[in-house]
């Protein structure tokens, strides 16, 4: 799910499709007739800390095992094995910057050695990170997937960490704003 600011976005409908709308928000206010809805005039400029676009979901490490032989059950082949960012979230926001957007990750990372590494690459990417949540007794979410030159054989997610944080993401990560709480998300 992405959230874009109407100005951003040049859309004035409400959530559809994943996509929420936040009214501008980098720099503060942006004109002051948007000031009912505006984060910058509700929140002052704190919020200019606070990205046009939030991707909120998975974001975890795809390990990926990849065979040039076509696969069958019992299959014991030569082949290559990568680790890369991804999760929906993660895949979405990579994207949005391929299109100089900055957006930033509404996700939980677990506090651990693959979670800093998974953050790391996320911010050598050009990703805003200051919103995830980082849990202490949670692991960093894996996605693990066999290919061979017959396509997808088999895949394995283990993503538990994003479903257990529950709303736990949308918990503020900066002075005196919030997307929603529980049951009551955003206006926009």
């Amino acid at each position: 799910m992405a959230f874009v600011s109407r100005k951003a976005s040049g859309r004035s409908r409400g959530a559809a499709g994943g996509i929420g709308y936040l009214d501008q928000v980098e720099g503060g206010c942006c004109a002051r007739d948007c000031a009912p809805y505006c984060v910058g005039a509700r929140f002052g400029r704190q919020a200019a800390l606070i990205p046009r676009i939030f991707c909120i979901g998975s974001v975890l490490w795809d390990i990926i095992g990849r065979a040039p032989a076509s696969l069958r059950l019992g299959s014991d082949v030569p082949g290559r094995i990568t680790r890369l960012p991804g999760g929906v979230a993660m895949n979405i926001a990579m994207t949005l910057t391929r299109f100089g957007l900055q957006p930033g990750l509404l996700t939980a990372i677990g506090r651990d050695p693959e979670g800093d590494e998974l953050v790391a690459a996320a911010l050598r990417m050009g990703l805003d990170c200051a919103h995830v949540y980082r849990s202490d007794d949670l692991p960093t979410d894996r996605y693990m997937a066999i290919e061979g030159a017959n396509g997808l054989i088999a895949a394995i997610a283990d993503a538990h960490s994003l479903e257990a944080a529950g709303d736990k993401i949308l918990r503020p990560r900066w002075p005196m704003a919030a997307l929603g709480r529980g049951m009551r998300p955003m206006r926009g």
